[in-house]
């Protein structure tokens, strides 16, 4: 997820490893999560919480846990 996306980028139409790569970031992956993946949730049933935990962290457990600074960890209940 990007907290800078406004609405989810996704292209199902990559299909070359190498350019899902450069899009995604991963090679099996085929979108980023915008800011609209709560609204998405939400859609399908879920109580969605936006929780910035992550600042929480120290710079160490940061790496150690391979999260991005101030990268938000939804919290999600089914209704």
């Amino acid at each position: 997820m990007r907290n800078s996306l406004e609405k989810t980028y996704e292209d199902f139409t990559i299909k070359d490893p190498k350019e899902r790569q450069k899009h995604f970031g991963q090679y099996d992956h085929v979108r980023w999560y915008g800011m609209d993946y709560f609204d998405r949730l939400k859609k399908a049933g879920f109580e969605t919480e936006i929780n910035f935990y992550s600042q929480k962290f120290s710079e160490e457990e940061i790496k150690k846990y391979g999260l991005r600074k101030n990268e938000i960890l939804p919290i999600i209940y089914k209704k």
